[in-house]
């Protein structure tokens, strides 16, 4: 498994620049998902982590103001892609081992990321212990396809 995802973490730096050319429905649930929050949380000052933040699609539709907000992802070159700003950071690692919530944060989204983990109960577990409010969405077996003939990936 750590090989697959070492593979999976290489194969969406490799094209991290072409990636929003592929990933329109990804785009569509980030969409999604930040227009649920809003409704609760336009008006307050919140802290948003973002686990599999790759080139920023949730963070492009955050139309109000927030006070902090955390990227998360595995693949060096899509964070490279992210925007920045002086309330954003960017942390390149695997959400799975290094899980960086010394903070808790009032808003944990992870939009189409989750089945990456190696163990999706455990990383749930941990997030439900550090967020107020937890928005996810993630894609099962046979969604990925375009990407993984894409990648060159056999499993």
């Amino acid at each position: 498994m750590e090989e697959i995802l070492d593979s999976i973490s290489y194969q969406f730096s490799k094209y991290a620049n072409n990636y929003n050319k592929m990933n329109i429905i990804q785009q569509e649930v980030a969409k999604y998902l930040v227009s649920q929050i809003k409704q609760d949380f336009d008006k307050l000052p919140v802290s948003i982590y973002d686990f599999g933040c790759g080139s920023g699609a949730l963070y492009k539709n955050i139309d109000w103001e927030i006070d902090r907000f955390v990227g998360i992802d595995f693949a060096h070159d899509m964070c490279r892609l992210h925007p920045k700003n002086n309330n954003v950071e960017i942390i390149c690692c695997d959400f799975d081992r290094d899980i960086p919530l010394a903070n808790k944060a009032d808003i944990i989204i992870s939009s189409s990321s989750l089945q990456w983990s190696k163990n999706i109960v455990k990383m749930i577990d941990k997030i439900q212990k550090n967020s107020k409010y937890f928005v996810v969405a993630f894609f099962c077996n046979g969604t990925f396809k375009s990407l993984r003939e894409w990648f060159s990936l056999d499993t």
